[in-house]
């Protein structure tokens, strides 16, 4: 699959992530019969979803990292260290049916989506404002700079807002399984 089409896939695939979450979010908050059928999930499901998404997000950084040659910039380093513990914590949570993993894994995608939030207010900076953006990060010339960006779909979509979403929907969900009922409960 070509470096293009790959991006626009997953382009297409964030942005239903980003909006599906938030419609679980506004129903959750704002319609108590649909906050009773998201209460009356199990807690392995929310728990499966954040680390479906989570390993989603793993292998898409890897591919683009080993497949199609992306260099990785600082930003997107500590993007990666919220994100990539992430689904190893959700199988052995699975594993051990451990019910506390969700504060754990939401903890980690606050810390993720502050680091890609600030990465994205500064590609959004140069995006859509206009504004010449330069981060220190690529100053030095070892790593490439946080503030270059190798592709913008629907002129607004870059690789951070990808990272975003996830730590969005990631964060979404572990509210959810703190509502959850219990996965012995019918």
């Amino acid at each position: 699959m070509s470096f293009e089409l790959y991006s626009l896939v997953l382009s297409v695939a964030v942005v239903a992530l980003g909006v599906a979450t938030t419609a679980i979010l506004l129903s959750f908050l704002l319609f108590p019969k649909l906050r009773a059928c998201l209460r009356s999930k199990s807690y392995t499901f929310y728990l499966t979803l954040i680390g479906t998404i989570a390993a989603i997000s793993t292998i898409s950084a890897l591919s683009y990292q080993y497949i199609y040659g992306l260099e990785v910039c600082v930003l997107c380093w500590w993007q990666r260290i919220f994100m990539f513990p992430i689904e190893v914590m959700v199988f052995f949570s699975l594993l051990y049916n451990d019910r506390s993993t969700h504060l754990a894994t939401g903890t980690l995608a606050v810390m993720g989506f502050l680091f890609a939030g600030y990465h994205y207010y500064n590609h959004y900076q140069n995006i859509i404002l206009g504004q010449d953006v330069v981060l220190p990060c690529g100053t030095i010339g070892l790593v490439p700079s946080c503030s270059e960006f190798s592709f913008t779909y629907f002129g607004f979509l870059t690789l951070p807002f990808m990272a975003l979403m996830a730590f969005y929907a990631i964060i979404v969900l572990a509210v959810l399984a703190h509502y959850a009922k219990p996965a012995d409960s019918k």
